[in-house]
């Protein structure tokens, strides 16, 4: 009875933070650019709802693959939900919000303190300086990347560490290969058009954590 109780309360839990990240994302979206944001109150009720709903199935599904509410489960839906923001506002200002990045950071380093292992501290710096060096270069040769995206590679890096990262962006670049492919089969994006890597990296970061974070 306890342990199904407990799946109700990471559930409902999810579901109020989905809709707070949905409200999260409206006013990082609304400050980042002058992108038109829906009026209706109708829409706005739907998308809560979705993000309600999709942020506390996936906090279920991660309490799932991890065996239970653990600590190591609990680490991941919260950096889930931070991702979720993040990737939600790139992908439609093409932006990484630096607030969501300095709670990204945050709270990484949080976990890291509390999961403080001296053996590795210095592969997590390594990994960090790692992280930034890749995805700056293409920036330096005016590519797609941006500042943003350079952020969140090193946070994502530093957390991680050096191994860990190298999988999680290999996942990202097979899903962005992917994504090429079909876009290009249908017509439906352009080389030189702006492009989110949020989404894609986030991807790959919590995949990565939910089979290889212990």
């Amino acid at each position: 009875m306890i342990f199904i109780s407990n799946y109700i309360i990471i559930l409902f839990i999810g579901g109020l933070l989905g809709i707070s990240s949905y409200f999260i994302s409206l006013w990082l979206i609304a400050n980042i650019s002058h992108h038109i944001l829906p009026k209706s109150r109708i829409i706005h009720i739907l998308y809560a709802i979705i993000w309600c709903l999709f942020n506390s199935l996936s906090w279920y599904c991660i309490s799932l693959i991890k065996k239970g509410i653990s600590t190591c489960a609990i680490e991941i839906m919260i950096l889930f939900s931070i991702c979720l923001i993040i990737s939600a506002v790139d992908y439609v200002t093409f932006k990484v919000p630096n607030i969501m990045l300095i709670a990204l950071l945050v709270v990484c380093l949080f976990f890291l303190i509390i999961n403080y292992d001296l053996n590795k501290i210095f592969m997590h710096i390594f990994s960090f300086v790692g992280g930034f060096v890749i995805f700056m270069m293409p920036l330096l040769f005016g590519k797609s990347s941006s500042w943003g995206d350079v952020k969140y590679a090193s946070i994502i890096s530093l957390y991680l560490g050096f191994y860990k990262s190298l999988i999680a962006y290999a996942i990202m670049s097979v899903v962005i290969l992917l994504f090429f492919i079909y876009s290009s089969a249908f017509k439906k994006v352009l080389i030189n058009a702006p492009f989110a890597m949020a989404p894609f990296m986030s991807l790959g970061f919590i995949a990565t954590l939910l089979y290889l974070l212990n």
